[in-house]
């Protein structure tokens, strides 16, 4: 028995893997703008569904991934990663990217229907370390045309629970059920997002398997209106 559990704990430090699959990331990535903002945000959600152990020294990088269709070859240009904050892992977290003039995805929205065209792909990758062994970790996700949806905003899910006195209770309750769900949000209108996500009215909140649909009925343009 000693030998099977020392074989057991050694295959885990081994082949930490699974540990991946711990972290969870949006089903989709939104596009959206406010008044505090001249440029369009683009943006996804992750959570660790782990808790009590976030991954120490974490880091995010963003990459946009293309197809040159003259030299047949793709192309890997680093987006910059908005760091208003370092990365708070115990809780859901938007990571973002500004689109700027000097960003490589504005060209991609600026001309509609471009990102599909050249097989544009958005990659996400976290590093870091497992707080119990010190192993290395990494986790990559990533997103297509077909997944971004523009002026889309994520629906808030943290909320500061109250008790029966109305008094507030220390800490945050996080409803993991709106994990994916989005939001329209008009260009310029103001409320575009934080790192929690809004919390529009209940008739507007949109269930991201749904969201094509949706788009395609506030726009009239069909289901590539979902798309960059």
């Amino acid at each position: 028995m000693d030998a099977f559990w020392l074989g057991v704990i050694f295959a885990r430090i081994a082949s930490p893997r699974p540990l991946r699959h711990t972290v969870l990331f949006s089903k989709q990535a939104v596009l959206y703008n406010t008044d505090e903002q001249s440029c369009y945000t683009f943006a996804c959600r992750m959570v660790n569904l782990r808790l009590r152990y976030p991954w120490i020294d974490l880091t995010a990088k963003m990459t946009l991934s293309t197809y040159d269709d003259s030299t047949g070859s793709i192309v890997m240009q680093e987006l910059q990663v908005e760091e208003e904050a370092a990365i708070f892992f115990d809780i859901p977290w938007e990571i973002k990217h500004r689109i700027t003039n000097d960003s490589p995805l504005l060209p991609y929205i600026s001309e509609p229907g471009s990102f599909d065209r050249c097989r544009g792909e958005i990659i996400f990758e976290l590093n870091g370390q497992d707080p119990l062994t010190g192993n290395c970790m990494k986790k990559r996700f990533s997103y297509c045309a077909h997944e971004v949806l523009r002026d889309y905003s994520f629906v808030g899910i943290i909320t500061s629970p109250t008790d029966t006195s109305g008094a507030s209770n220390p800490g945050y309750k996080v409803d993991l059920t709106r994990f994916h769900n989005v939001t329209p949000c008009s260009p310029g209108a103001g409320k575009g997002g934080s790192r929690y996500g809004v919390f529009p009215p209940a008739s507007t909140i949109v269930n991201v398997k749904d969201a094509p649909v949706e788009v395609a009925a506030s726009t009239g343009a069909g289901t590539s209106a979902a798309q960059l």
